[in-house]
């Protein structure tokens, strides 16, 4: 009487009912017609037993008969099948797992390729040198793969938006300024910015302030509300470079930007570019940074 926790004489010769309770023999009673008619009955059920918990058995219930073949009773074989359920519905809740795992991995997969694919054609569909295509391709492709390696080491739980900033610009950090709360950018959202911070940079680089050795650029960004949820607004401002002559041809840094952000805007001001881009925030990442600005 190991397994229901109580002494035989509590046991033997008492009804079922008295016994298991009218709650869990009624579970059973079908099973308990059943043989008594003299069919043999295999089932499994979970039983909860005083002072040892909930187990599995694995049951079967055996007619015993006299010579004239009518039912004079049963046998009854009880094996514990606890340890083994439980491992069944490991395994289980492991594939469901894994089917989760191979679906948001479909999924990202699916997400940076089309990426990949709209930069490559964005990239070598110019009308420059095929050696120098490739070089920029490669530089937003380091860009994005450095993003994914960052969300990767984070679980994919989001990057921090000053990193970012502060990797991108790391070669020019004496000539930047970086000023902004802390703040978790998701994974969209950090892929887009680390793409445009990268596209800003190299213009700056070739045409801009970090083209000549008196430039420089600052980076802030705040997050405001604005009724309808928070609001990243974020500033890149140039001075000190070449004086600018206005948009000239749209390349694929200022179409990837316009693309990407609804809310961007530049101002070619002769002193320097300026180009800000309001981005709306979801919940996890504004939990990052309460403070709000007006």
């Amino acid at each position: 009487m190991d397994l229901t926790g109580r002494r035989p004489e509590l046991v033997i010769g008492k009804r079922l009912p008295d016994v298991l309770g009218d709650k869990d023999f009624q579970t059973i009673r079908p099973y308990v017609e059943k043989v008594l008619q003299g069919s043999r009955v295999e089932f499994d059920r979970e039983v909860h037993y005083q002072g040892v918990g909930t187990r599995f058995l694995h049951v079967i219930y055996t007619p015993e008969t006299d010579d004239s073949g009518a039912v004079t009773g049963w046998l009854a074989s009880m094996l514990d099948i606890t340890e083994r359920k439980r491992a069944e519905e490991e395994q289980k809740r492991a594939a469901e797992a894994e089917q989760i795992l191979i679906r948001e991995l479909q999924h990202r997969t699916n997400n940076l390729l089309a990426v990949i694919q709209g930069i490559a054609q964005k990239t070598l569909s110019g009308s420059g040198p095929l050696d120098q295509a490739r070089k920029i391709f490669e530089g937003r492709l380091l860009a994005l793969a450095g993003t994914y390696r960052r969300l990767t080491k984070s679980n994919w739980s989001g990057v921090s938006l000053s990193e970012i900033v502060q990797l991108t610009l790391e070669p020019f950090a004496a000539r930047t300024e970086i000023d902004g709360p802390d703040l978790l950018l998701s994974a969209k959202n950090a892929q887009n910015f680390s793409l445009a911070l990268h596209e800003l940079a190299t213009n700056a680089l070739k045409h801009g302030a970090l083209s000549s050795g008196g430039g420089n650029v600052s980076i802030a960004w705040t997050i405001a509300s604005n009724g309808g949820g928070p609001i990243l607004k974020f500033r890149w401002r140039e001075r000190g470079g070449p004086a600018v002559r206005g948009p000239g041809q749209r390349g694929f840094g200022t179409l990837l930007l316009e693309s990407t952000f609804k809310g961007v805007t530049f101002d070619y001001a002769r002193e320097g570019l300026t180009c800000e881009i309001r981005v709306p925030l979801g919940s996890s990442e504004f939990a990052a940074s309460p403070q709000l600005s007006p």
